[in-house]
């Protein structure tokens, strides 16, 4: 009964703020409304590729390929070596303390191209199950900083991106909603791929940057992606950082805090129009969350009191607000401050977890309890908000330039 109180009066919270914080939006247009593309100069040009890494395991892994094949290999010299396969064929792969072996000889890196219409298949160990999966594209397969095998996959961006709406957002939604996904996802994937200069890959496959699911090739995402082919979101006619996240619980967050993104566009503030955000609740223990803190190195020692704490760094009050900070006091007294998202992070930000930075921490006994509302971090897109805009008929245009402060839809491929 407790629980259920807690949980309701989070609710209301929630409602409360909806309903005495809403921003007035301007006269929804038609769906199908259409404003004139722009072309910055700048970024305009073709479709890039983009590489997506999708696996990196200690295990050896088997490559699967259907088909004839292009094999392109960096030799542990330095030189590049290229040649053609005719048939299908099974090749194990696996890391050495000089690169990664595969087959009989060891590389710098290996690049599989598939000629036919056949994806690439990988069979690996996944937390302890062996599991077989396809993905589009070309496979670069080498070993990372920690001794591990890595794999990426390049592709279209397009392509990419509609893998990433189907992850990102429930399909039965509307268009204009799956239309907004889709192009703040290809914004962020874009501006990865412009400062990402000199790594050996552009994305992860999950939430480190967008979740991709490359095996759905359902038809409202492709038409999402299609629809809005080549529009992103820039600030004047610069890129920046299009984060979005599930619920905001109230209004979103300030994205220089959280990410040190200073684009005016992700300032925060926006309230939210999706009334009825997840109310959510998760106990830790004093000794849980300093062992968590730890295993991250962000610990001070043995957490004796936690405070929440605004972008001004003030103490929270007693109802869900945005924490930007954490003060870590430990049991001899010395302070330290952390980013609040970087707590979060290191303390489990999956669901059941500390699922937001909208919320309150209460002490008891030896235990800490956060409680608070929505889900993620917070900062630009809010998922559900844009849905909540797209049931009130806004086009996929106005619901980015609501959530992006001041921020211009523009075309910059065909």
């Amino acid at each position: 009964m407790k629980i259920f109180f807690r949980l309701f009066i989070l609710a209301l919270a929630a409602a409360a703020l909806f309903l005495g914080c809403r921003r007035q939006l301007p006269a929804p247009l038609p769906a199908a409304a259409k404003t004139t593309p722009v072309y910055p100069e700048r970024l305009r040009g073709q479709e890039p590729s983009i590489r997506v890494r999708c696996l990196t395991t200690t295990e050896p892994l088997t490559l699967i390929v259907g088909g004839a094949y292009a094999l392109s290999v960096v030799t542990l010299d330095g030189a590049t070596q290229s040649g053609e396969g005719a048939a299908a064929v099974a090749i194990g792969v696996s890391a050495t303390a000089g690169g990664v072996k595969v087959g009989k000889d060891i590389y710098r890196a290996v690049t599989v191209t598939p000629r036919t219409a056949a994806p690439l298949r990988v069979r690996y160990d996944e937390r302890g199950k062996i599991v077989e999966r396809e993905f589009p594209g070309a496979f670069t397969f080498s070993r990372d900083a920690s001794g591990r095998v890595q794999a990426v996959i390049t592709l279209p961006l397009e392509d990419y991106l509609v893998g990433v709406i189907a992850g990102e957002m429930p399909l039965e939604w509307s268009p204009e909603a799956l239309k907004t996904q889709a192009v703040a996802a290809r914004t962020f994937a874009l501006y990865q791929i412009k400062t990402r200069g000199g790594k050996d890959y552009d994305v992860e496959r999950d939430t480190r940057s967008q979740m991709w699911q490359p095996q759905n090739h359902d038809a409202r995402a492709r038409l999402a992606a299609q629809t809005t082919r080549g529009e992103i979101v820039t600030e004047g006619n610069s890129l920046f950082p299009t984060y979005f996240h599930s619920q905001c619980g109230g209004a979103t967050a300030n994205g220089k805090e959280v990410f040190g993104a200073s684009a005016t566009a992700l300032r925060g503030g926006v309230k939210c129009f999706y009334p009825s955000p997840r109310a959510w609740e998760k106990t830790y223990s004093r000794e849980e969350i300093s062992a968590k803190l730890a295993a991250k190195k962000l610990s001070n020692g043995r957490l004796l009191r936690l405070e929440l704490l605004d972008e001004n760094q003030r103490p929270l009050g007693a109802q869900p607000a945005r924490a930007y900070f954490a003060r870590l006091f430990n049991e001899n007294g010395v302070e330290r401050v952390l980013p609040f998202n970087d707590f979060r992070l290191a303390v489990g930000a999956e669901r059941g977890q500390i699922e937001s930075s909208f919320l309150v921490a209460t002490h008891i006994d030896a235990a800490v309890k956060f409680a608070g509302l929505g889900a993620g971090h917070g900062v630009g897109l809010c998922q559900y908000g844009a849905a909540a805009l797209a049931n009130r008929q806004y086009n996929y245009r106005q619901i980015l330039q609501y959530y992006y402060t001041g921020a211009n839809v523009v075309k910059v491929w065909q």
